[in-house]
């Protein structure tokens, strides 16, 4: 995501800040569905999350740490990942600017549809760290 966005600042110096956005949503939507592995790749978020603080140092902490409380509340990862998007979009949109704006809903809509297999509503969680001590436990 890093080298992504320098690369796009270093091309197109004229275009400003906005390019951070763009970049970091390429580089997530590259991540996520990436078409040499059957368009099935990662989650995004941390893609996302250097480009959050990257354009707006503030408000990227401010969303992480808003995603991060739904994470330790028990929330789930599922709804981390939208709370950043979401909380991230707001913040923009109060900044002003409409391009940013629209760029910032566009990744919150990657991430939840990213981030929910079935639905943001379902509370079965993916839990990797039991279930590989579940399945180590069981193949023994």
């Amino acid at each position: 995501t890093v080298l992504a966005i320098v690369i796009c600042r270093w091309l197109f110096p004229a275009a400003g800040d906005i390019l951070t956005l763009y970049a970091g949503l390429g580089a997530a939507i590259g991540h996520c569905y990436p078409f040499w592995r059957d368009f099935q790749g990662g989650k995004g978020v941390a893609g996302l999350a250097v480009t959050y603080v990257l354009y707006a140092p503030v408000w990227g902490i401010l969303s992480l740490l808003t995603g991060g409380i739904c994470v330790l509340c028990k929330m789930g990862l599922k709804w981390g990942a939208a709370v950043i998007s979401l909380t991230f979009s707001v913040c923009t949109g109060l900044m002003g600017g409409r391009e940013a704006f629209f760029v910032s809903l566009v990744m919150a809509a990657l991430m939840i549809l990213r981030n929910s297999r079935k639905t943001l509503l379902d509370k079965a969680e993916e839990k990797p760290a039991q279930e590989n001590k579940e399945n180590n436990g069981k193949e023994n």
